[in-house]
Order: C-alpha cells, then structure tokens, then sequence
C-alpha cells in the first residue's frame, strides 16, 4: 500500500472512532435531557462504579461511604426488608384517596417543609433503626407524629415522640403485614394498626435494634389512634402534595439500590420512575421512608422531595434526601394518616387531711400550690417534659385537652415533712397514684389526694379562722355564738362535734391564736377524750381554732 493510502486509511480510522465517542456521548446525555436513563444503578456496586455512572448519566448528586455501605449484602439485605406479601391481599383493602381534596397547581406552593413552617418544626429529629429491618415502623411513626403535632398545633420541642419499637414488637402479632425486625410487606398493616390499636409515647417503650418482644407496662401505656389511612394515587405528584400540604408528613415506600445507600448530598435521581405494576401499589419496593416537604425547580413540573430516613443523622444531609419528584419509586406507594382528637378531661384536688383519716371532713381545707402531674414513664417522679397542674387557692387542679387514650397515671410531687393519706401508698411505699382509664373525649372527675402537715411538735393543725371574739357554747363547730345576752365566763368548744368524730382515742393539744400573730401561743389546754375543752374567758381576739399535734 502506498503511504499516501496508509496515512488516507489512518486518518478515516481516527475520524470513525471520533465518531462513535460523539455519538455515544450525545447519545448518553441526550437520554438524559429526555428522561431516559441508560445506566441504572444497582444492588452491590461500588463506589466508584455509582459515581462514573452519575457522571455518565449527568445527574449532580453526590455519594461517599456510611455505615449502610459498609453492612455485607446479607446486613443490607435484611436492613432492606420491605417486600411483597406471599399472596396479594389489594382486593381486601380500599384504595380510594380518601377525603383528600387535590389542590390545583396554582393552590400549592412552590416549596413547603413541615421543619420550617413559619420558623417551627413540626417534626422531631432524625431516628436510627439500626441494624433491624424496622424501617415501616419509622415511616409509620414519623408521618403519625407529623400529623398529630399539626393537628395539635405542637411544633419545636412540644413534637410528640411515638414508640417505634411499640409498633414492630407488640404490635406485630395481630397482623401477618410485618414482623419486627424481618420487615413488612406492601400492604401496610402498620398504619392499619396506628388505626385499629394506636401507639404509645417512646418514653414508654424506648427503640433499640433488638426485638425484646413487648415490654412490661407498655401495652397499658398511654397511645396515639388514628382515625384512618389512605393511599394516594399512583405516581400523581400534585396529589402527594396536596395530602403532605393538608394533613401533614407522609409515610411512603421507596426502591434502595447501591447509590441511594451511599446517597451523601444534592438531589437523587435514578431510573425508577415508573409505577409499572398491577395494582400500581405493588410496584418494587424495600425500604420506607417519611416525606416532609418538597421543591419545584422547574415550571415544567420537575422538582424533589424532601425524604426523611431512619438510617441516622450521618446519612445523607443529616439524615434527610432530597430527591427527584418520580425516583426510586418514591411517588408509587405513598400514604397518609388522618388524626381527629376527642379531648378528655382529668380534674382533682387535692387538701389538708388534719386527722389522716382519708376522707374530705368538713373544715379540712384545700392546699395550693401542690404539683399534681401525669406520670409517662410510670417512675413516680415527675420529669421535664411530663404534662402537670399546680393546685389553686381551693386545692382543685384540672388537666385538659387530652388527646391520648389508655391508662393515665395522676400523681402528685411530694414535700418534705408529709405524709400522703389518700390514696393510700402500698405496704413499705410512700406515695400512691391514681391509674385512670381514659377513652375519646372521656371526663373524669374527683381524682383527689390528701396530706397531712408535718407530725412535728412545733407544727399546728388550723382549723378554721375566727374574725372576732365570740361564745362558743355547744355550737362552736359552726362557728355560731348562742347568745345568752352577753359573754359567759367560759368557752365550752366542742372539737368533736367541729371536725363531725365525736371521740378521740386520746386527748387532744388546743391552741388558740389571740394577737393575729400566728403563732398560736396565748392560751394552751387539752381536750378530754371526748374533744372538749373548758378556757377561761378574756379579752384576746380569737383568729383561729388550732389543733395541735396529730389526731
């Protein structure tokens, strides 16, 4: 061949291979531009294979390792344990969107986010369910939490915290949908238990990764119940957005491959678009998640949610995803909850038992300023953040709003010095509660407790206040003078009668306060058994009859 052949074949040689690198290229990035994807992202690739597939497919995310990547398959793969049901139970369920009212695209704004609305957080912070397939009990919760903090109007640190562990270890023996930490199918019988049963607070039933079963104390604990759940139809952006926008987080499923699990910043996207299955709602799926906001970025309809995990606040953008719109399946399962409370009432008082008998005897004043609160965590203390009443000027207390159904503990903060009467402590305890049975909307009243002052030699029973001087002869219980045309020698009090206990078993230490000092030291005398006392007449002013000691 001539040179001038070879150097004319060398030069086509490197023109067609130019060629095909063009081609390919705009190929690639003109799959792109038109929403067609040709590198999908995998189970099991590396890190290096996930980023030389985002810069091929032109997408702006980031990835890097976690604790997630590190997990060998058989971790992950339990980690992800979100699956088909062994026969399909679609047909059993309604599959109607519910009340939800769609908004137009003009109603809905171009972003919104539950964690700042008008500079409040109605969500609480990242979860981590740890190396247990958990997660439906994490969405579940978390869009049960959102929803109730928005129907209760609590934000910032008043958001309600539920027990995950609650609803995957006592809950899961009334449905076949999930079972702790093996995970839970695409029929979500979570929700249908936060409907059918509820869930308690996770003070009491704290979450670790290991199915401990149901922990004592927990299925009689205080719980969120839901008036009902609904999903929302396949794929329809606006109407995930309308439902997030109305009744607040939503609890949705998701198709986790290598790059959502090494997911580090920016906005996801991937190939999984499409809800391609019969029925929609059993597209592929094996992780759930939270939704809590969103953005648009486009006029053309293009955007990202705001997802929340439970993989930790070191995943992702502190534990949240930003991700697009129609990716990993996200806008396939959707769901939200609805919360209707019926506020009940807990109401009380709370007074001076002066002869410890447990009973509320005429003259036996209220005490104020007694802290009388709801006992969460069943600890017989009260903890910052318990819901409490100080008693008033009469000893009444009254909670209100009450919003959780199951088994309330009232109990009252305890002073130095007394000693509680009613309700009567257990053998070798000090204190005793109230255990309340509460429904919806349920009033219970007379939920009382009782004290006696401090046993001390120097501490005084009053029993009643005295404004002048008066003659006391058989009535003086009442406080009504006989008179006998004008005052007699001597005051004849009949204690008994005054605090309706006809006899004492034993004598019974008087003071009367003549100087409006207090200190009740004019005039001393002891009562026989019967609780009578003779004092000679003067002329003190009386202020108030005092008992002294303990009766």
């Amino acid at each position: 061949m001539m040179l001038a052949e070879k150097m004319d074949s060398m030069i086509w040689n490197r023109r067609v291979v130019v060629f095909v690198v063009v081609f390919w290229s705009l190929f690639l990035f003109s799959g792109v531009v038109a929403g067609a994807e040709t590198l999908p992202f995998l189970q099991n690739e590396t890190i290096s294979e996930i980023r030389d597939k985002i810069i091929a497919n032109g997408y702006q995310f980031t990835v890097s390792e976690n604790w997630v990547t590190r997990l060998s398959v058989e971790e992950r793969r339990k980690l992800l344990s979100r699956h088909a049901p062994p026969a399909s139970r679609y047909h059993l369920r309604s599959v109607d969107d519910g009340p939800l009212v769609v908004r137009s695209a003009t109603e809905l704004p171009a972003s919104f986010d539950w964690r700042d609305v008008a500079g409040h957080s109605y969500i609480g912070p990242i979860r981590d369910q740890g190396y247990c397939g958990s997660c439906y009990a994490f969405g579940a919760c978390a869009a049960a939490e959102g929803v109730y903090n928005y129907a209760m109007g609590k934000y910032d640190d008043e958001c309600l915290d539920l027990s995950e562990a609650f609803l995957a270890f006592c809950l899961d023996q009334h449905y076949d949908g999930y079972n702790g930490c093996d995970g839970s199918d695409y029929d979500y019988d979570e929700l249908q238990a936060l409907v059918d049963l509820g869930v308690c607070l996770e003070a009491s039933y704290p979450y670790s990764d290991v199915d401990e079963g149901c922990v004592d104390g927990s299925e009689d604990a205080l719980r969120a119940k839901y008036a009902g759940w609904y999903r929302i139809l396949c794929g329809d952006v606006r109407a995930i957005k309308s439902a997030l926008m109305t009744y607040g987080v939503l609890d949705v499923a998701v198709l986790v491959t290598s790059a959502f699990e090494a997911y580090q910043s920016g906005v996801f996207v991937d190939s999984n678009t499409e809800c391609g299955c019969d029925p929609c709602y059993y597209t592929d799926t094996n992780h759930c998640v939270a939704l809590v906001g969103w953005e648009d970025t486009s006029f053309n309809g293009d955007g990202y949610w705001i997802l929340r995990n439970s993989w930790g606040r070191s995943w992702g953008e502190d534990g949240y995803m930003r991700i697009a719109y129609r990716s990993a399946h996200v806008a396939c399962e959707a769901c939200y909850v609805i919360y209707k409370p019926l506020l009940g009432r807990i109401s009380g008082a709370k007074w001076n038992d002066y002869d410890g008998d447990g009973l509320w005897d005429t003259g036996e004043p209220g005490l104020a300023g007694w802290k009388i609160f709801i006992d969460i965590n069943f600890n017989n203390q009260w903890d910052e953040g318990e819901i409490y009443a100080l008693t008033d000027a009469n000893g009444e207390y009254l909670f209100t709003g009450l919003d959780l159904i199951g088994t309330y503990v009232i109990a009252e903060e305890q002073q130095d010095g007394w000693s509680q009467t009613f309700p009567l402590p257990d053998t070798g305890a000090t204190e005793a509660v109230h255990t309340v049975d509460l429904g919806a909307g349920d009033v219970v009243t007379d939920i009382n407790f009782a004290n006696q002052e401090p046993s001390a030699s120097d501490t005084v029973k009053v029993l009643g206040a005295i404004p002048a001087y008066y003659d006391f002869i058989q009535d003086a219980y009442d406080f009504v003078g006989n008179g006998g045309g004008g005052d007699p020698s001597v005051i004849q009090m009949q204690i008994g009668n005054f605090l309706e206990s006809p006899v004492f078993d034993d004598p019974v230490n008087i003071s009367l306060n003549g100087g409006f000092d207090s200190d009740f030291s004019e005039q001393v005398g002891v009562s026989n058994i019967f609780g009578n006392l003779t004092i000679e007449a003067g002329s003190v002013t009386l202020e108030r009859i005092v008992i002294q000691g303990v009766l």
